[in-house]
């Protein structure tokens, strides 16, 4: 057994005596008995099984949410080739319209304002055609993007 010296007042104490004289007649216990934990654990999961209700209706209303944008992406296709083919035919019409126009005024059987209105219903058919012509690829180019497709031109 190891010892240790205390010298109070020059005189020679062991540890051992040292520890007598200084022992407190007090011993502890501290016991913890979770008699409320079942009421946690049981709040815990009912909030639990509330978040996971709620992350299901979520996803729910984010999948309705896209098939909304697909079913709309589909609908704005179809009414853009619907488009093109109307801009097609009004820009085939207004083209011979206005070289009609044309040859019409360079016999003098019409005025310069009326060339020129035939003509800006041309320009206006010409616009609305290459307009229309984009609006379809942006459309399919959103319907490959829906379906996970690699974007190309």
């Amino acid at each position: 057994m190891y010892r240790t010296s205390y010298f109070p007042d020059n005189e020679l104490v062991s540890s051992d005596l040292q520890f007598d004289r200084n022992r407190n007649g007090f011993l502890g216990f501290n016991l913890v008995i979770p008699i409320f934990n079942q009421l946690t654990t049981f709040s815990k999961i009912k909030v639990a099984k509330g978040a996971y209700k709620q992350a299901l209706v979520n996803t729910e209303i984010i999948r309705n949410q896209t098939t909304k944008e697909v079913m709309k992406a589909i609908t704005d296709t179809k009414t853009a080739i619907k488009k093109v083919e109307a801009a097609t035919v009004a820009y085939a019409y207004a083209k011979k319209s206005f070289e009609a126009d044309a040859l019409k005024f360079e016999l003098g059987k019409i005025n310069i304002n009326e060339l020129n209105t035939t003509k800006k219903a041309y320009s206006t058919a010409q616009t609305e055609l290459i307009q229309s012509n984009y609006e379809l690829m942006y459309n399919n180019a959103l319907i490959n993007f829906y379906l996970g497709e690699e974007f190309k031109l």
